[in-house]
């Protein structure tokens, strides 16, 4: 009887030795799985901190170009400054949208980009802009 007595508080000791390596591993997982909610949250709050701070910059950079092209400016397509035929037009009115209306000189030519009278303010590149005087 001694031997089956021992036998059991053996296979008791064991089995609590094996919980408990259980519970270990369940605490190490946990852990592991606060870490990465940690580092998701980290990641997700410097993503939304610079996609803000872009867009800060993008709406800073198109006012600052919507404060370059007036109306009566004469312009052309972005990149195309050099070329020799190229779509030219003049600013009719500024959109609230950054768009531009703009009436195109060379109809021809317009038709061969592809160009319509309203156009994205990214797309359009002053030759010659009009000077503005404050006083009358």
């Amino acid at each position: 009887m001694p031997r089956g007595g021992s036998a059991a508080v053996t296979l008791g000791a064991g089995a609590a030795a094996s919980q408990g390596k259980i519970n270990d591993r369940k605490q190490t997982v946990n852990n592991k799985n606060i870490i990465e909610n940690r580092k998701n949250l980290l990641n997700s709050f410097f993503l939304q901190n610079i996609t803000s701070r872009l867009c800060v910059l993008i709406i800073s950079i198109v006012e600052k170009l919507m404060s370059i092209i007036h109306p009566g400016d004469l312009v052309t397509l972005r990149g195309m400054s050099k070329i020799k035929e190229k779509p030219l037009g003049i600013v009719k009115r500024t959109w609230s949208t950054n768009d531009l209306e703009i009436i195109w000189l060379n109809k021809l030519l317009a038709k061969r980009y592809a160009l319509h009278t309203i156009v994205p303010l990214a797309k359009i590149e002053v030759i010659s802009g009009l000077e503005y005087n404050s006083d009358p």
